[in-house]
């Protein structure tokens, strides 16, 4: 992209006053559960504990015996 092509952007804006401007705060990203022993194949989306909580799995421990 070029300095020209950046000057023919359109911006959609409004002035407002200082009372009416809202504080947006920056979401926080989801904790990535990535290891040594993490595998992932093409195309799988990186691991994430609000998709591991989302979807209810998680490593549990089971013995049989």
């Amino acid at each position: 992209m070029s300095l020209r092509e950046l000057d023919d952007e359109i911006v959609d804006a409004e002035l407002v006053d200082d009372g009416e401007l809202v504080v947006v705060a920056p979401t926080a990203a989801p904790r990535l559960l990535v290891d040594h022993d993490t595998v992932l194949y093409p195309g799988q989306e990186l691991p994430t504990a609000t998709a591991r909580a989302a979807c209810g799995s998680g490593r549990t421990s089971s013995t049989s015996g």
